[in-house]
C-alpha cells in the first residue's frame, strides 16, 4: 500500500508531499493548484507514461516523483541526460519504454488504476487533445490530414534539392577548372605567332645549310685543284731548271705562268668566299640561339617543356 508521494518539478508542482490514507485520499483545491499532475506523476512513475522530458517543470533541470509503499521506496529522477529509477537506494537503468520487474510488482498499478477528468471510463482514452502527448497528438492529426504524405512529399522534395546544390557545386567546379584552363593556355596565340616567326627562320637556315654544302665541296674541289697547282709549280720549276736551254719550251712555262696567276686568283676568291662562309655560318648560329630563346625549352606542338 502506498503510503506517502513526494512530487519535485513534475508538471505545475514545484514541491507537494502527500500523505496518503489507508481507505481513500480526496485531493481538492482550485483549478490550474497541480491536482492532475499529481496523478499523472503516480502514473509517470509506475507506468512509465509519458516518455521524453516535456513535463520537467519550466525553469527546472530535473524531475522526481518517490513513492513510499509499507515494505519498499521507490523513486525516479528524469533530465536530459538522466533517466532511472531507485529501488530501496538500489538504481536501476536501460528499461527502455518498459517499468522494471521490480518496480512493477512493488506498486501494482495498471491503466484500470488511473482515470482522469479528461478521460473517458475505464481508461478508454482521453476526451480531449490538451491531455495527449504531443506524440498523440501528432497521430490523430495525421489520420485526418494524412502528414505521413506531406512529410514524405517534403523528404522528396529536401533530397531532390540536395541533389540539384550538389550538382550546381559540381558544375561551378568544373566551370572554375575551364577557366583555369584556358588561362593556362593563354599563351597558345602568342605561340602561333612565333612558330610561323620561327618557320620562316628554319626555312633561311635550312637555305644556309645548303649553300654551306656547296661551298664546301667547291672548297674540296679547289683544294685539290691547288694540290694539282702545287704540284706542277714543283715540275715547272724542275723544267725550267733541266730545260732552261729548250725555247720551245719557254712559251709554254710562260702560259703556265699565267695559269698560276688565274688560279692564285681563284684562291684568292676562294678565301674571300670562306670568310663569307664563316660570317655566314655565324648568322646561322645566332638564329639558332634566338629560335632557342624564343622557344624557352618547349615544344612547338603542345607547348609543354
Amino acid at each position: 500500500m502506498i503510503k506517502t508521494l513526494f512530487i519535485r518539478n513534475y508538471g505545475s508542482n514545484r514541491k507537494m508531499d502527500i500523505d496518503l490514507d489507508k481507505r481513500i485520499t480526496c485531493l481538492t483545491g482550485e483549478s490550474y493548484t497541480g491536482k492532475s499532475w499529481a496523478v499523472r506523476a503516480v502514473k509517470w512513475i509506475a507506468l512509465n507514461r509519458p516518455s521524453g522530458i516535456s513535463f520537467i517543470r519550466w525553469g527546472s533541470k530535473s524531475a522526481v516523483v518517490i513513492i513510499e509503499t509499507d515494505k519498499s521506496d521507490v523513486s525516479r529522477r528524469r533530465s536530459k541526460t538522466d533517466n532511472v529509477y531507485i529501488v530501496d537506494g538500489t538504481p536501476l537503468k536501460a528499461f527502455g519504454n518498459d517499468v522494471p520487474d521490480k518496480v512493477r510488482k512493488i506498486l501494482n498499478l495498471s491503466d484500470l488504476n488511473f482515470q482522469t477528468q479528461q478521460e473517458m471510463p475505464h481508461g478508454a482514452g482521453p476526451l480531449f487533445w490538451f491531455a495527449l502527448s504531443p506524440g498523440e497528438v501528432a497521430k490523430r492529426l495525421n489520420k485526418i490530414v494524412n502528414l505521413d504524405l506531406i512529410d514524405r512529399t517534403l523528404g522528396n522534395l529536401s533530397k531532390l534539392v540536395h541533389r540539384a546544390k550538389v550538382e550546381l557545386d559540381v558544375c561551378r567546379e568544373r566551370r572554375s577548372e575551364a577557366r583555369a584552363k584556358a588561362e593556362s593556355l593563354a599563351f597558345v596565340d602568342s605561340m602561333v605567332v612565333e612558330w610561323e616567326e620561327v618557320k620562316v627562320v628554319d626555312g633561311k637556315a635550312a637555305a644556309l645549310e645548303n649553300e654551306t654544302h656547296a661551298l664546301d665541296c667547291l672548297i674540296q674541289d679547289i683544294t685539290q685543284q691547288k694540290q694539282t697547282v702545287n704540284g706542277a709549280k714543283v715540275h715547272l720549276r724542275q723544267a725550267d731548271m733541266d730545260l732552261s736551254e729548250l725555247e720551245a719550251l719557254r712559251e709554254a712555262i710562260i702560259e703556265i705562268r699565267q695559269e698560276e696567276k688565274d688560279l692564285s686568283q681563284v684562291l684568292d676568291e676562294i678565301e674571300q668566299l670562306e670568310s663569307s662562309l664563316i660570317e655566314d655560318r655565324k648568322e646561322l648560329s645566332w638564329a639558332e640561339q634566338n629560335y632557342a630563346k624564343a622557344m624557352k625549352g618547349r615544344c612547338p606542338l603542345c607547348g609543354r617543356k
